[in-house]
């Protein structure tokens, strides 16, 4: 579900400037971009729920490929990074039986993951 942005812009009065545009204000989940041009500034807001767009990629993720141990593992490191020990049990869990059942060891890198093999 998408939702068309909305944005309250607030012009501001500079001395003459050339006309550019910067991003201004960066952060894990937000930005601005800030528009100048003759004696007018605007700063456009934007931000982004990364946490739930990360969340709905891992969903569709598990959804699509629910045998690929790597899917649940890589799931797991994201909740355990963002805090959810619970969560991050629950997949690693579920990595941990896919890769017993298919005989694979976590954390081994051969020659042909390499390129070598």
């Amino acid at each position: 579900m998408y939702c068309a942005p909305r944005w309250l812009l607030q012009p501001r009065i500079v001395w003459l400037r050339p006309s550019a545009w910067t991003w201004v204000e960066i952060t894990g989940t937000s930005c601005a971009i800030g528009i100048e041009w003759e004696k007018t500034s605007v700063v456009i807001p934007i931000q982004m729920d990364v946490a739930r767009q990360a969340e709905m990629n891992i969903a569709k993720a598990i959804e699509e490929e629910q045998e690929n141990w790597r899917v649940f593992r890589n799931s797991a490191q994201y909740y355990m990074n963002a805090g959810n020990m619970e969560e991050a049990l629950v997949l690693i869990d579920r990595c941990l039986e896919l890769t017993e059942a298919a005989g694979a060891v976590i954390g081994t890198v051969s020659s042909s993951d390499l390129g070598k093999g």
